[in-house]
């Protein structure tokens, strides 16, 4: 006499479906540094210029001329002596050092 065996189903043993890769997702990049800046008198043959120092935050008022060739300028920060911003105009007349009005205290 042959045994039979016999099958039994179980729920939770269902078919095995190929289980999908999540897709990957890419890093989202980290904020990139940026400065403050305000233009005033910019209809003016000397116009200004509050911003930020790149590097140390210090806060500054520049005078430019920009009748003329324009140039690439990178003045100097007073503070740390660092390229404060990059601009193009045709001269710096000033840069004088002014706290800031993007920073609290």
């Amino acid at each position: 006499m042959k045994q039979e065996k016999l099958l039994t189903y179980n729920s939770s043993q269902s078919e095995e479906k190929p289980q999908r890769e999540k897709p990957k997702l890419k890093p989202v990049p980290g904020p990139e540094p940026c400065q403050h800046m305000k233009f005033l008198d910019c209809r003016q043959p000397i116009k200004r210029l509050i911003c930020e120092c790149f590097h140390c935050k210090q806060g500054i008022l520049l005078q430019l001329h920009s009748n003329g060739e324009i140039h690439r300028l990178e003045p100097p920060c007073p503070n740390c002596s660092k390229t404060a911003i990059r601009l193009e105009a045709t001269e710096v007349i000033s840069v004088t050092p002014i706290s800031s009005p993007w920073q609290n205290g």
